[in-house]
């Protein structure tokens, strides 16, 4: 009887300190689980928060930038030189060094046949003149357009100067002569990728995030990585992968809808288009004069795990800790419990 008490005792201290041990590791894990997905979560939340923020303000900025450089041309269209045409190569090089530092590169006057008779780039580079640019859409509307007007037109590839061969917005306002009537037309280039370098590329939240000024109608004005520019987005959507016809109404919904929003999305990655990723994706419309579309910011949720990485790590010692320290603990004082009833039991039984 004596022995069976002995064991029951031995064996009950010892499975206590054990059982509480598993215990507290149970709970710890379950504790890190729960707290785990939420910091993900709550991270999630907080990045598209972070990207709506972000995008508003980028919009504000490119509206206020597109409207400086508009109100530039109508200027430049309608001063005193430019209707007489009077040393129109100096003013157009004065008018660039202007722009230095900017993604304005070029600027460009054509006749009233459509044909370049002069432009200017910060680099001093003359264009093809004699260039015909009567099909561009920018000179069809200047053509039949009023003093004082300016538009801003879609990118397009540009046939001379400096930017021979690259994407380009045209930013165009009519020339009339001091009679009244049409004489050409003059228009600023802006160099796609420089847009992008210099006021998209720091909104940029990771190194991952990609950022996109698209029109209301699908088409890609300019990309951070330029591997969409040129492109419609929503053609680029057509049976891309599977359930890409949901997402392609969602787009449309959204470019329609005038207003800015967030979303949760699984894409294919922007550079192979193989591999689907979940993407955190917010955008606020850019409201222009003459046109409008919306500043994209498109940031991977893995770079979401990036943040969240070093709480796992941190949650995870902590509980480490706390589960070694308790089995050190109930090994000791197991030990010391057997070694009493060990030297009672001597006692007893001399």
């Amino acid at each position: 009887m004596e022995k069976a008490k002995h064991y029951f005792l031995v064996w009950g201290w010892n499975n206590i300190f054990v059982f509480g041990g598993i215990l507290t590791a149970g709970l710890a894990i379950a504790l890190y689980l729960v707290l785990g997905r939420g910091a993900v979560a709550g991270l999630t939340e907080q990045m598209l928060h972070r990207e709506q923020v972000i995008t508003r303000s980028g919009a504000k900025y490119l509206e206020s930038f597109f409207a400086v450089v508009s109100r530039s041309m109508v200027v430049l269209a309608n001063s005193e030189n430019m209707r007489a045409g009077l040393n129109t190569q100096q003013l157009l090089d004065k008018f660039i060094d202007t722009w230095a530092g900017t993604s304005l590169v070029g600027v460009v006057v054509s006749s009233d046949q459509g044909i370049v008779q002069y432009s200017g780039s910060r680099e001093r580079l003359l264009g093809d003149e004699w260039v015909s640019v009567k099909d561009r859409d920018y000179f069809k509307w200047a053509a039949s357009a009023k003093e004082w007007e300016v538009r801003m037109f879609p990118p397009v590839l540009s046939r001379s100067g400096g930017t021979k061969g690259k994407y380009v917005i045209p930013v165009t306002a009519p020339i009339f002569d001091h009679a009244g009537k049409f004489k050409g037309e003059v228009t600023a280039v802006l160099l796609l990728s420089e847009l992008a370098r210099d006021y998209t590329a720091p909104l940029e939240i990771s190194d991952q995030t990609r950022s996109f000024l698209v029109a209301k109608n699908g088409d890609v004005w300019f990309s951070s990585q330029g591997n969409f520019d040129g492109k419609n987005i929503l053609h680029e959507l057509d049976g891309a992968f599977t359930g890409s016809g949901v997402i392609k109404l969602k787009a449309e919904d959204a470019l329609k809808s005038k207003r800015e929003g967030k979303i949760e999305i699984a894409l294919p990655l922007f550079e192979d288009r193989t591999t689907l990723q979940t993407y955190l994706i917010a955008y606020s419309p850019v409201n222009l004069e003459s046109e409008s579309g919306y500043l994209i910011l498109a940031t991977p949720r893995n770079d979401v795990l990036a943040y969240v990485g070093p709480f796992y790590l941190r949650e995870m010692g902590m509980m480490f800790m706390l589960f070694a320290v308790i089995l050190v603990i109930s090994i000791r004082v197991a030990k010391m419990n057997a070694v009493v009833e060990e030297r009672r039991e001597q006692g007893r039984h001399p």
